[in-house]
């Protein structure tokens, strides 16, 4: 019996008596054949063996199995949901789930599935939470399914076990062709075990992003020298520098395959730049180059022009956003002008300062090469000539701009004329990039009269010029100076001027001075609508700045809407404050807008807004959407439980969200039971602070019964929640359960002593627990927790528990709220546990352990989480500093530490 033929058609034979013969013809499996025929005679053969068909059958079944049931077995099995979009994709080519915080359980789901699919040959698994347990799991199946040719885990913590599993599955499959671990944390070292391997045959490798430094970029060097099947390179953002960029030439100038190289973004300097324009005179094949933002200048525009003048087989060179200026950018154009077999059609020189010897160098470029390209803020083809971001531009540039003006106006003008203002007004809501003396200048051009009106006759006889301009029939430049126009790209700080002195508003010179830098700082500055929208206006086109802090300005509704209007045409800000001011229901409204429309903003500070509940439901629906959003800070509002459950709602659906802020909310019981809701299924949220809410113990259990579901939560905040001893039970049994957490707040809630003693004794009981951190504040601490406190720290000698008052016996001890700052350093060092000799080694890592500065001091105990605050760690180091020379040696840093845990002994006996 054949048993990959799933159907058959039972015909009797002519032996067959006719009263005998079955009176249907079925389609049938193999395993229904004889079944069928027995039952249809009722006659049973003894060679018939049924034993053995059921057996087949159930192979069969396991065999047949579709994609989406075995998905779905395997995600009840695990207990966790499925993806819907997952299933829908199943059946094409390309399987697309990035931010969809699927974690490890789903990924064992998902290549479940895919492990015998003949359909998909991409995969896009981009910041999905994976670990090396999840790419484990994808390796195994790629080493089943051999139609799989693009994978993509960008963004996810693979770790060196993760890129050891990827290794071991490249020299076993050879249909991977493409393959995507950009910004995944790998640091320096980890790719050494990715390219051991020498069959391995990929064609695309993206490392861009992550710190993989000179001995990786050396591994990668020696990899190209053998590799032949390598075509394209990513290794931009990584760290390198000389060595790094010495070895990658070196393995350039061997390599035959690679096609496109992308260095940028690393400090090569102007030694590496001579060693890639060495590499270019030896390799013929490479036709595109990434060095944009390297740091070099001049010197090192020439070694790389050296290499290109040797070179006729690269097609595009990226080089901007380095130190060599107009002159370089000058140098550049002359030397691929005068380059007759250079084969370079595209040049990048972003954000590089183009003059007019530039201008005209590129000109008779373009005139002597039609298809060339040149980037430099805008695009320059052919004889287009049209920079944006030069200092001068022929008057008959401009004119195509004016062209449709006309074109937009016409139908709309009601008489044939118009005046200066309308003028100007129009040519601003197009976007023309035109300052307003600029736009005068142009207005007298066009004013042929002088009247101080230009009527629609001017226009199209503009227009005609403009045509004819576009034919060739006009000159490439007018040398009369009345005909030419000075024309620069406005600067934000040009338009903020422009439009505080148009709003009779007092400019800020802080914001002036800043709009030039990435972080624009003014908290406090008292704005008020009218500022904040000038600022917002400026920032529109801006592309530096990235972080804007407006916290308690005065705002209202309406600066906020101005906020939320800039953020939808700005693609570059990433971090908002605007904690401090008034967010009413419309601001709120336009936020949620904006947030659906922009894909860039990843923190956003709203708290101390006065906020309610009601108002916000519109902007939670956006957080539903998948906002960009990584950073949510809404504490100190007054959202209360409605407020709370329409979060609670939005992050069931919420793959992108990070961290979430809902302090000082007035929550109550049926809020929390709403944000238990949407933690149980979130698989994103990293860290969640519910502190000074009155959550009580029915609302704590609510949220232990989320966690138990939740395996994702690293940080939770349940401080000042009126939670008692019944509470504390509830905190305990999700302790003993859950893998996840790693640092727990539950400071300022009365369960005292006995409720301390309960939490540490659940640590203890679940060994594959990831917490090393519990704080207490304000926990009264006895003997006991003492006790079960150094049986914690027997198992786990880092872990970090803090509290504030200490009972021995039944005495209160010396210690105060506040205890002195000694008591607090040396209490800290027996918590954790650490010898003398092992702390110090540890704060002087980077002093090879020889002497301890005092920022090495404060930098290292703040890593090690004390709880002191960083000016009473240098008090501290200043009192251990004997001699006050700024630097301890082991030998006074161990007799201070000895002599004070001395006399704080005979203190506590007497």
């Amino acid at each position: 019996m054949d048993p990959h033929r799933s159907t058959d058609v039972k015909v009797p034979s002519e032996s067959t008596p006719f009263e005998n013969r079955p009176h249907e013809y079925t389609v049938m499996r193999p395993s229904q054949r004889y079944t069928r025929s027995l039952e249809s005679d009722g006659s049973v053969s003894e060679d018939y063996d049924t034993d053995l068909e059921e057996s087949f059958e159930e192979n069969y079944n396991e065999y047949h199995k579709t994609a989406e049931e075995v998905y779905l077995q395997s995600c009840a099995q695990q207990a966790i949901p499925s993806v819907s979009r997952f299933l829908r994709q199943l059946c094409t080519d390309t399987i697309n789930l990035p931010h969809y915080g699927i974690g490890d359980n789903g990924i064992l789901a998902v290549s479940a599935a895919l492990e015998r699919n003949f359909a998909v040959t991409k995969l896009n698994l981009q910041d999905n939470s994976l670990t090396h347990v999840g790419a484990k799991a994808l390796v195994e199946m790629l080493k089943e399914n051999g139609f799989i040719s693009q994978l993509d885990i960008a963004e996810n913590r693979i770790g060196a076990k993760g890129l050891e599993s990827i290794r071991e599955m490249l020299v076993e499959n050879t249909s991977l062709q493409n393959l995507g671990i950009e910004n995944c944390g790998l640091h320096e070292g980890y790719l050494c075990k990715l390219l051991k391997g020498d069959r391995i045959v990929l064609r695309v490798l993206n490392l861009k992003g992550n710190e993989l430094g000179d001995e990786d970029a050396v591994a990668m060097g020696s990899f190209m020298e053998r590799n032949k099947s390598l075509e394209e390179l990513d290794v931009s953002w990584n760290a390198i520098h000389l060595r790094g960029a010495t070895a990658i030439a070196k393995g350039l100038k061997a390599n035959n395959t690679l096609r496109t190289l992308c260095l940028s973004r690393n400090s090569i300097s102007n030694k590496g730049a001579l060693q890639i324009g060495e590499a270019l005179k030896v390799n013929r094949y490479l036709q595109a180059l990434d060095v944009t933002n390297c740091g070099f200048n001049e010197i090192g525009v020439e070694d790389i022009l050296q290499g290109l003048r040797a070179n006729s087989a690269l097609k595009v060179l990226k080089i901007g956003r380095n130190n060599f200026h107009d002159y370089g950018a000058y140098k550049i154009i002359k030397s691929v002008r005068k380059l007759s077999f250079c084969g370079l059609k595209e040049l990048h020189l972003d954000d590089s300062t183009l003059d007019q010897e530039c201008i005209q160098e590129l000109d008779k470029l373009m005139q002597e090469r039609p298809g060339f390209i040149c980037r430099c803020g805008t695009i320059i083809k052919g004889k287009a000539a049209a920079i944006g971001e030069t200092k001068y531009i022929r008057n008959s540039d401009c004119r195509p701009k004016v062209s449709n003006f006309c074109e937009h106006s016409r139908g709309n003008l009601t008489t044939q004329r118009v005046d200066h203002d309308k003028f100007a007004q129009g040519l601003t809501r197009l976007s023309v990039p035109l300052s307003k003396t600029q736009l005068q200048k142009l207005f007298g051009i066009l004013d042929a009269d002088g009247d101080g009106l230009v009527r629609f006759q001017e226009f199209l006889e503009m227009k005609q010029q403009t045509k004819k301009h576009r034919k060739g029939k006009t000159s490439s430049y007018d040398h009369e100076s009345e005909n030419r126009l000075e024309i620069r790209k406005i600067t934000p700080e040009e338009i903020y001027l422009d439009v505080c002195k148009s709003s009779d508003v007092a400019p800020s010179s802080r914001f002036l001075k800043q709009c030039s830098s990435g972080n624009v700082e003014l908290n406090h500055y008292g704005l008020g609508d009218a500022g904040t929208r000038a600022i917002c206006i400026a920032l529109e086109g801006c592309a530096n700045v990235t972080n804007l802090q407006l916290h308690d300005n005065g705002i209202s509704d309406k600066g906020i809407i101005a906020v939320a209007k800039m953020l939808k045409k700005n693609r570059y800000v990433v971090k908002v404050d605007l904690s401090g001011n008034l967010v009413d229901k419309k601001a709120l409204d336009e936020l949620a807008d904006m947030l659906m429309q922009n894909s860039t903003l990843k923190d956003l500070n709203i708290s101390k807004c006065n906020m309610q509940g009601k108002s916000i439901s519109a902007f939670c629906k956006s957080l539903r959407l998948d906002a960009p959003l990584t950073y949510l800070n809404l504490s100190y509002n007054d959202i209360g439980d409605k407020g709370a459950m329409a979060i609670g709602s939005a992050i069931k659906c919420n793959a992108v969200l990070d961290f979430l802020d809902v302090s000082w909310n007035s929550i109550r019981v049926k809020g929390a039971h709403g944000l238990a809701e949407g933690l149980k299924i979130n698989a994103r949220l990293r860290e969640v602070n519910i502190a000074w809410n009155g959550l009580l113990d029915d609302g704590i259990s609510a949220i232990q019964e989320a966690l138990l579901c939740n395996q994702a939560l690293k940080v939770l905040d349940v401080g000042s929640n009126c939670i008692t001893n019944k509470g504390v039970f509830a905190i305990a049994r999700f302790i003993r359960t859950n893998k996840s957490l790693e640092v727990l707040k539950t400071g300022r809630n009365p369960f005292q002593s006995y409720g301390a003693c309960v939490l540490l004794r659940a640590i203890q009981k679940n060994p594959s627990s990831a917490l090393r951190e519990l704080q207490m504040d304000d926990i009264v601490f006895d003997k006991d927790c003492a006790r079960e406190l150094e049986l914690v720290l027997e198992e786990r000698p880092s872990f970090t528990c803090s509290w504030d008052i200490s009972i021995i016996g039944e005495r209160k001890s010396d210690q105060t709220k506040t205890p002195d700052i000694t008591d607090i350093y040396l209490a800290f060092v027996r918590t954790r546990g650490l010898r003398l000799i092992e702390l110090f080694k540890i704060l002087t890592k980077d002093n090879v352990g020889q002497r301890l500065s005092k920022e090495d001091f404060v930098g290292g105990m703040k890593k090690l989480n004390a709880p002191i605050h960083d000016f009473k760690l240098r008090e501290l180091f200043d009192m251990m500093d004997a001699n006050g020379n700024g630097v301890i040696v082991f030998q006074e840093f161990v007799l201070w530490t000895r002599e004070r845990h001395q006399s704080s002994a005979r203190a506590s006996q007497s």
